[in-house]
């Protein structure tokens, strides 16, 4: 078949963006109605680079990478160009302590001082949280004041020091509020270091990436190929883009913000947890409701409403990046789009809502 040419961008504060892949992934022909939608927002919000999967009936069915991941060195985006996905981390995180779960070696009721007593709790109600109070975010602890990503700490106890030298106190009773908080995401991490025996990122690596498919993708930056890795940008005073000077990595935070994964194998991912939706209880366990405090929080998942139907997923955002994640399990969509800068968010939402559209359609 015939590949259409697809324009290159103008946009007033970037240099003329690349041509987007001449092959797709997952097609032998180009779609300019979806390839439009992205170039159309990127041109308008002035962004550097993007990079999109799709998911149709259940099945990978289109994956592009567009405009620049890195200004300085003008690489182009591909579809395998890892991204740091921020929040879109817990989801993983979750899928972990569920794996955790169904194999017995844990339970959602148990507390932090039966599973972590060598901690330090504050006061009685932070040794009280449960594993599901972490999961949905109503454990009362507050969120990360500091992620001292220009540390860029690697060494295999990061994550447990960081905690040995933190003490955990609740600013509200466990189960009756709801506080968005990394903190709680990274505690899950250490659940799963501790109860599986490995690393945090050994696990998830061995247990939830490599069988879906996702064999670059990876919590730990370091392990990552420099030349395949989007740069983060942002927006000066003048609003000029220019690349930000750190790249949002630290161990200690690893479990609620580090991975790093490209639209390439994020679909592959979206397809297969698609697939296995309606057959495994506990990820149909992951999308519901897990609170009646509100029922937009699922166990790792946030839910949507979009266009009328009901989405599950992530919104992900950190210094230079942002990401979202979203599945429609109904109509076996998914959809993610990452993008290398942390101005006009929105474009996020946007992208995604005009492809879904099309694909509705």
């Amino acid at each position: 078949m015939m590949i259409l040419p697809l324009f290159s961008l103008v946009s007033c504060g970037t240099p003329h963006l690349p041509v987007v892949e001449s092959v797709p992934v997952f097609t032998d022909v180009s779609m300019p109605g979806l390839d439009e939608v992205v170039i159309k927002n990127m041109k308008e919000l002035d962004l550097p680079g993007v990079a999109i999967g799709i998911v149709k009936d259940g099945m990978p069915y289109y994956a592009r990478g567009y405009g620049w991941a890195s200004l300085k060195d003008k690489k182009r985006v591909t579809v395998s160009t890892t991204f740091h996905t921020a929040s879109i981390s817990k989801v993983f995180t979750a899928l972990a302590i569920m794996r955790l779960r169904d194999a017995g070696k844990l339970h959602f009721e148990q507390t932090l001082i039966e599973t972590l007593p060598d901690l330090t709790y504050a006061n009685e109600d932070a040794g009280n949280i449960t594993l599901r109070q972490l999961l949905n975010h109503t454990s009362g602890l507050p969120d990360v004041k500091g992620y001292d990503w220009s540390s860029g700490k690697s060494d295999d106890m990061a994550l447990e020091n960081y905690f040995k030298s933190t003490s955990l106190e609740t600013g509200s009773s466990p189960g009756t509020e709801i506080q968005y908080s990394n903190l709680g995401y990274d505690l899950l991490g250490l659940v799963v270091a501790k109860v599986s025996g490995q690393s945090f990122e050994d696990y998830v690596a061995q247990d939830i990436l490599r069988p879906a498919g996702m064999s670059v993708s990876d919590f730990r930056y370091f392990r990552l190929d420099p030349e395949n890795t989007a740069r983060p940008h942002t927006k000066n005073l003048l609003g000029a883009v220019v690349p930000q000077k750190v790249y949002p990595y630290n161990r200690e935070h690893a479990p609620s913000s580090t991975l790093n994964a490209s639209a390439e194998e994020m679909t592959y991912w979206m397809a297969g947890f698609l697939r296995r939706l309606p057959k495994e209880a506990s990820l149909m366990e992951m999308t519901r409701p897990s609170t009646a405090l509100a029922d937009w929080i699922g166990l790792g998942f946030q839910r949507f409403k979009v266009k009328g139907r009901t989405g599950i997923g992530h919104f992900g955002g950190d210094r230079g990046f942002r990401s979202y994640l979203l599945l429609l399990p109904e109509e076996e969509i998914g959809i993610v789009v990452l993008g290398n800068c942390d101005y006009e968010e929105d474009f996020r939402q946007l992208i995604a809502g005009e492809l879904l559209a099309q694909l509705l359609e």
